[in-house]
């Protein structure tokens, strides 16, 4: 995972999964495909934050996500999980010390327990994509874990309310028990 600076326009401080925005070039020849956009937006993405080569053909979709609407600013992003080498340890990651300032190699579970002591920030999805994995222990579990969820048909939602933020459509065998259409996370962000 990587901390993002104070300094840039989205998730100040936040820590995230490597990634960014979707660039023209990153279509190539297939200007209908925003998923293989999105592979190889990820692939440029890692490499430019944390100088990580990884390959678009290894990525395995996980989830999509959208803002809600009615945001000012709104976007779509792509999770994927993907294997590194087992060799790649954290001195080979590399920030650049501007847009991202730290980075840290961490169990999902881990990742979660800081959240929830208030150590570190994250955003919404990056929080539901944590909770997901959990329960793997192993770069093959998480693409089991991938291959069990599949990916939803259309993107992950979820909408600001007064008590939190309500996901619209998770993926009910991966939240906490509950059968209902909607998650609440509270406080306001709080996944419990």
């Amino acid at each position: 995972m990587l901390r993002r600076s104070h300094d840039v326009s989205l998730a100040k401080g936040f820590w995230v999964f490597p990634g960014g925005r979707i660039d023209q070039e990153d279509y190539r020849d297939r200007l209908d495909d925003v998923e293989m956009a999105a592979r190889y937006a990820a692939v440029r993405e890692t490499l430019e934050e944390s100088q990580l080569v990884i390959q678009a053909s290894d990525l395995v979709c996980f989830s999509h996500w959208t803002t809600p609407m009615g945001n000012p600013k709104r976007s779509s992003t792509w999770f994927f999980v993907a294997p590194v080498a087992s060799t790649v340890a954290l001195r080979d990651v590399v920030v650049d010390g501007c847009e991202i300032l730290e980075a840290r190699w961490c169990h999902p579970a881990e990742a979660l327990a800081d959240y929830r002591s208030g150590c570190v920030d994250m955003l919404p999805p990056t929080l539901a994509t944590l909770h997901e994995l959990a329960g793997c222990e192993s770069v093959a579990q998480a693409l089991a874990r991938c291959e069990e969820l599949g990916r939803a048909a259309e993107p992950r939602q979820f909408a600001v309310r007064p008590n939190g933020l309500e996901l619209l459509n998770p993926r009910k065998a991966s939240m906490p028990p509950q059968d209902v259409g909607s998650y609440l996370l509270t406080e306001p962000w709080r996944l419990c």
